[in-house]
């Protein structure tokens, strides 16, 4: 993966592929990549390498899976979940790369020692963002993981689930896209550290469920339980009050057509994701209230055996 970035970065930066990011297309010459052409091609790059590395990386973890013993029926989806572990280490790691290599990340800290605000505006100074190769090449990466991932998917779902696996990769397609549009990759990126900070804990906590027979994997689920309710539920509420209230202040609506239309829809897509959240922690504690109870009926009859053996 290391490599793969390093020649997407060489070449971004290359004399002779710039064609791909000439100013033909959007009027801003040093702030996004300017040909949408380019983007799409870096975006095609990206699902097929992913979708490549993904399937690789499925077919060795299923066979490491056969060879631990991991039930039959479970083995496929055990091998999806270590691959699912693997994306998102290296998504959230090139989050806060990206952030940090372009010299916004130190701006999110707190106004003064007394405060409990964050300076948020630093998303929006200035305004459209300026663009780096590592943080285009980032959500040409991500675009391109949630288009094979609904395309060639390592693990087939089916029924509810896979109405809630569809809506929540097109929602997120579409934010991503809108960021690139707009020129809110800042924002873009935050949103993507703050959604993918918890999910990989949670396919680790899948992963180490399967492969080491239940043993493992509640540490990990409690730890995921935790950082999911902090990550989208408390603070993905306040960047979107922060992108509707106060990042007006440091647009120019001129410089994108259709505006008006772009920022409603980036704003319902944004709130979209919100009610799926609630759901999704709502089961979650179905499923911690569940072990519970499970652990207490285990223990019970732990007692009881023994007494009866006493």
């Amino acid at each position: 993966s290391a490599v793969l970035i390093r020649v997407c970065i060489w070449l971004t930066e290359c004399k002779e592929t710039m064609f791909l990011f000439s100013s033909d297309t959007f009027p801003f010459t040093d702030v996004r990549l300017e040909s949408f052409q380019g983007f799409v091609l870096m975006v095609t790059a990206s699902a097929v390498a992913l979708a490549a590395c993904m399937h690789t990386t499925h077919a060795v973890a299923l066979k490491l899976a056969k060879r631990v013993k991991v039930a039959e029926r479970s083995q496929n989806a055990a091998a999806g979940e270590v691959c699912k572990t693997i994306f998102f280490v290296l998504s959230v790691a090139w989050c806060c790369y990206a952030a940090y290599d372009a010299k916004w990340l130190q701006g999110l800290r707190y106004y003064g020692i007394n405060s409990d605000r964050l300076d948020l505006n630093v998303l929006y100074k200035p305004w459209p963002n300026p663009s780096t190769p590592c943080m285009s090449w980032l959500l040409a990466f991500q675009l391109g993981y949630y288009l094979q991932d609904m395309i060639v998917p390592v693990e087939h779902i089916t029924g509810r689930q896979w109405v809630e696996f569809a809506f929540h990769h097109v929602v997120t397609t579409g934010l991503l896209m809108a960021c690139f549009h707009i020129g809110d990759i800042r924002y873009g990126i935050l949103v993507l550290l703050l959604h993918d900070s918890g999910t990989f804990l949670m396919n680790l906590s899948k992963a180490l469920y399967y492969f080491t027979h239940a043993k493992w994997g509640k540490i990990p689920f409690l730890l995921f339980a935790a950082v999911f309710f902090f990550s989208r539920l408390v603070l993905y509420p306040m960047t979107i009050y922060s992108f509707a209230y106060h990042r007006p202040a440091f647009v120019r609506p001129e410089t994108v057509p259709g505006f008006k239309f772009h920022e409603t829809m980036h704003l319902s897509l944004l709130s979209a994701l919100l009610p799926l959240h609630a759901f999704w922690f709502y089961r979650i504690i179905g499923v911690l209230t569940n072990a519970s109870v499970l652990k207490k009926a285990e223990d019970s009859e732990a007692k009881e055996s023994k007494k009866k053996s006493s």
